[in-house]
């Protein structure tokens, strides 16, 4: 089944579970989330890096089992990299999630090393996608090409944390919403999938502040997010779900628009506000995301 992460798919939740710690990734499909990242990266000590390749493929066939997509999240460095995908590509693998992206020639080289993996394990051809993490100003700025450098890519993300470092600030709405904007207009633009919100990722105690958070990725534009904890993903689940009244709301647009349609009208007006072909077209998004 192909990994589909077109802008109107259900996922909402992306879990990062540690590869090296078993007892985590054993129960990771019961968390909740919608997908799973299986983390080679930040969670992962360097002594216990090479632990985490030797327990992947038992982690992704676990994973695989209880049906759930599951993402490779591998290091930056592309010496590292080439280990971590020497293991990660394999039938059980949904998608590589590259960490600190800075240009197009980045994803180019990722693209190409996952070509010749999976030829050589007789998987088929594209079928494992490519979702890039923008952690620097350089990579924000960069976004549009890097949306574009491979028929992989099915997202870009946001990393908070280690934008606001390279920014010199900390991870605020306001420090960060240049950002989101840049790579939700990249992603959009490219007909991919956006994931992020402006705050800190780190924030899973004070569920009130992340849930507002949350609230204003939804509202710029983004369709999931990262969680680094179980307790963030029933707030992101909920957050990124079509509401019964949105709902409610786009079958009255179409519902109105047919009837108009019939008597050859352009726009036409309901409940005193003035639709036309976009208004249409984005209930018509909202019925299509609940099909699926």
């Amino acid at each position: 089944m192909t990994f589909d992460m077109s802008p109107t798919c259900n996922y909402r939740s992306f879990l990062f579970v540690p590869t090296h710690k078993k007892s985590f990734w054993k129960k990771a499909y019961s968390r909740g989330s919608d997908t799973i990242i299986l983390d080679l990266e930040d969670s992962v000590p360097v002594p216990e890096k090479v632990n985490a390749r030797m327990q992947l493929v038992k982690a992704l066939t676990h994973c695989k089992k209880h049906n759930k997509p599951t993402i490779v999240r591998i290091n930056q460095s592309i010496r590292d990299a080439i280990h971590d995908l020497e293991t990660a590509i394999t039938n059980f693998t949904d998608a590589i999630l590259v960490p600190k992206v800075r240009d197009s020639k980045h994803i180019e080289t990722i693209d190409e090393i996952v070509t010749e993996l999976e030829y050589e394990r007789n998987i088929r051809a594209g079928n494992i996608k490519i979702i890039a993490t923008l952690e620097s100003a350089e990579g924000v700025l960069n976004s549009a090409r890097i949306a574009l450098s491979s028929p992989r890519m099915v997202a870009l993300a946001l990393g908070p944390e280690d934008l606001a470092t390279d920014l010199g600030c900390a991870p605020t709405e306001y420090s960060l919403l240049g950002a989101c904007q840049t790579i939700i207009l990249g992603a959009r633009a490219a007909n991919l999938f956006a994931i992020g919100f402006p705050g800190s990722i780190s924030e899973y105690q004070d569920k009130i502040s992340y849930r507002k958070s949350i609230e204003k990725g939804r509202a710029l534009g983004f369709s999931g997010a990262f969680c680094i904890h179980p307790d963030q993903i029933e707030i992101v689940n909920t957050v990124f779900s079509v509401t019964l009244s949105e709902i409610e709301w786009a079958k009255k647009v179409v519902s109105a628009q047919e009837d108009v349609a019939d008597h050859h009208s352009g726009a036409f007006s309901l409940d005193g506000k003035m639709i036309d072909e976009p208004i249409i077209d984005r209930a018509k998004t909202i019925l299509k995301s609940i099909e699926k």
